[in-house]
């Protein structure tokens, strides 16, 4: 472990070269890039990219070659940022490079997905064999936030403990709120409702555990969805589950709504809840997983939002059986009011809480 740390800090800010010898070294070596300078202001879904192309690339390394070294260099270009991750290794090589680049080809007979999915996230790709073993190189334009808190703000009321916020987007009303566990400034759910074209995209957010580390995953997952808004909501949760890599992940539900119909389609993975009150009740199903550990097909359902009707959205901190016989007359009242009156009566003790209430307006 601390031969890999070493060979890290010796390079400095803009290189880092990481010693795969098991998947020790490659667990703390992916680890260590996600937090290394060279990507501290790349944008998440980039920097999702760029572990996921080291971890195929290192999980590569010592399948067929059992030792290798990952390296991985931020290259400053005019108007952009490329980042190049080079895999080399003393291995065998490989005897046809075409037919290695065939999706589900392996020579080890597992499933062929590692290189032939770098090339794929990469701008460029190259491969070889050497006289020591095999080496490849993959470099990929990456976007540079300029803030990278601002994003982060997109979810609502962030920094607060216990916070009701509403307003109008669009044809919608709307309310949203948080509350923490323990006390703790730290809320692991969040709540969006964000712009995409003639639609807007809700997400529903509960990271896993409580306090500081929850509250980064769900910020985390918060900046991917932020940058994916418009599209489909399939794709939409695999790229957070590959941001999350490495963490304790979230449960996450989506609603894509369009302003002018009120039809929207929804999909989740993990404990939360969306239900639609309406003169025709609806209520989706969250497929059982959590968005960055294991992961299944989601399953997408339908409905509409009608003038008066109330969509809820919430995570499981709020005591789903207890709130949903409430429900009807909250979508008659303020949505302020009511999304306070959630939180203060119906969010449990040892969790924390969030809720977003969307009406359609009359």
């Amino acid at each position: 472990m601390n031969q890999v740390v070493q060979r890290v800090d010796q390079y400095g800010p803009h290189r880092a070269h990481f010693l795969i010898r098991s998947d020790v070294d490659l667990r703390i070596s992916l680890s260590l890039a996600r937090r290394h300078s060279i990507l501290s202001d790349v944008s998440e879904l980039d920097r999702s990219g760029i572990v996921t192309m080291l971890s195929e690339l290192g999980t590569n390394i010592l399948k067929y070659a059992r030792e290798g070294t990952l390296h991985l260099e931020r290259l400053e270009r005019v108007g952009a940022v490329q980042i190049k991750v080079v895999a080399e290794d003393q291995g065998p090589g490989i005897q046809n490079i075409d037919r290695a680049m065939e999706d589900m080809y392996s020579a080890s007979g597992t499933l062929g997905l590692g290189l032939p999915s770098v090339r794929r996230m990469s701008d460029h790709f190259a491969i070889e064999n050497t006289h020591q073993g095999l080496k490849v190189v993959a470099e990929k334009f990456v976007k540079v936030q300029t803030n990278p808190l601002a994003t982060s703000r997109l979810a609502f009321q962030m920094s607060e403990l216990f916070g009701v916020q509403g307003g109008t987007n669009g044809g919608f009303e709307y309310a949203v709120g948080r509350k923490g566990f323990g006390g703790s400034r730290f809320v692991g759910d969040l709540a969006l409702m964000l712009p995409a074209n003639d639609e807007w995209l809700l997400a529903i957010i509960d990271a896993t555990g409580h306090g500081e580390t929850a509250f980064k995953t769900a910020s985390s997952a918060a900046m991917v969805i932020a940058d994916l808004t418009t599209e489909a909501l399939e794709l939409i949760i695999t790229r957070v589950h590959e941001s999350l890599y490495l963490t304790d992940g979230v449960a996450l539900g989506l609603v894509r709504i369009n302003e002018q119909t009120g039809r929207f389609v929804y999909a989740a993975v993990g404990n939360t809840r969306a239900e639609l009150v309406a003169a025709k009740a609806w209520r989706g199903v969250s497929i059982p997983g959590i968005v960055g550990q294991r992961l299944f097909k989601p399953m997408l359902q339908e409905g509409r939002l009608q003038p008066g009707d109330l969509l809820f959205l919430s995570t499981d901190g709020i005591d789903e059986f207890k709130v949903s016989s409430t429900l009807t007359k909250h979508r008659v009242t303020g949505l302020q009011e009511s999304t306070r009156r959630v939180l203060t009566q119906y969010s449990t003790q040892n969790d924390d809480a969030c809720c977003l209430m969307v009406r359609g307006i009359e």
